[in-house]
């Protein structure tokens, strides 16, 4: 014995297998993307001659700080230049350590890594300035005992396609709690608001277009290193450079107007940026 819908069953049937046929593929989609797992590929273990600078001024001190990804440590070198006094401060994490940066304030540090279970995790560590301390000896002589952090705040921690790897932090042009931060695996851009609670993604730029942007390709390319500064006649801009061999013409993205919103790029050939006055002091206020 067989049995049929009636055709108007059949028809309902057929439209709500259609409507259902891209959430199962969403779904399977998602569920077949995995985190990276592991130690991260080897071209985010150092920062080479670029580190994070914090600064101590009413006690002249200052901190440049560098991440170790395969000793999973934060390193920073603290001085007082009025003394010449200077130590290094090692600070262990749990996770492996993929770039640092500073908040305006300069006692802030961004700190970014992966954690062994895949999930990408950014901190915030408040210090408290590293004591001066004179030495036991006949000459005036001083060491600076380690800083102390005051407060470490985990302000993301997450498995999210598209936001696995923090390549880039850079502080934001115009904000007091804001970063611009690039991801590895879909090396898109994105403002992080560190005073929204809980703190906030906003998309600003990718690679491919979407509906409010227009894609910046160049983005796709490998940079070793990424910096914003207030240009004379460009407005506020942050340049990704690469200090390596690779002849990667660097990138500049621009906010022309200084409003707080992403409005061009420029790539810049890599025989013109020095000629074009990119590494001059001069043009930046």
């Amino acid at each position: 014995m067989t049995f049929s819908l009636p055709r108007s069953s059949a028809r309902l049937a057929s439209i709500a297998l259609a409507m259902l046929a891209p959430i199962v593929l969403s779904n399977a989609q998602d569920q077949a993307w995995k985190p990276a797992s592991g130690p991260p590929p080897a071209e985010l273990r150092w920062p080479g001659k670029h580190k994070a600078t914090l600064e101590f001024k009413d006690v002249s001190i200052t901190g440049k700080a560098r991440w170790d990804l395969r000793g999973q440590l934060v390193s920073i070198l603290w001085s007082h230049e009025p003394t010449l006094s200077g130590d290094v401060q090692e600070i262990a994490t749990s996770y492996w350590p993929t770039t640092v940066a500073p908040l305006q304030d300069g006692r802030t540090l961004l700190v970014a890594g992966k954690r062994p279970d895949g999930n990408t995790v950014i901190e915030s560590w408040l210090f408290r300035a590293p004591v001066l301390v004179p030495k036991d000896t006949a000459h005036a002589e001083y060491s600076l005992e380690p800083a102390v952090i005051d407060r470490v705040e985990t302000v993301y921690d997450a498995a999210l396609q598209g936001k696995d790897l923090v390549a880039h932090v850079v502080r934001k042009l115009g904000s007091t709690t804001s970063v611009l931060v690039q991801f590895v695996d879909s090396r898109a851009v994105y403002e992080f608001d560190l005073a929204a609670k809980p703190p906030k993604l906003t998309f600003v730029a990718d690679p491919r277009a979407t509906a409010s942007i227009p894609a910046v390709p160049q983005l796709v390319q490998r940079y070793t290193h990424v910096w914003s500064a207030d240009h004379k006649s460009h407005g506020y801009v942050y340049a990704f450079v690469n200090d390596g061999h690779d002849a990667v013409s660097p990138l500049v993205l621009l906010d022309a107007d200084r409003n707080g919103t992403l409005d061009g790029s420029l790539v810049v050939p890599l025989a013109q940026w020095s000629a074009d006055g990119w590494e001059t002091a001069s043009n930046y206020k």
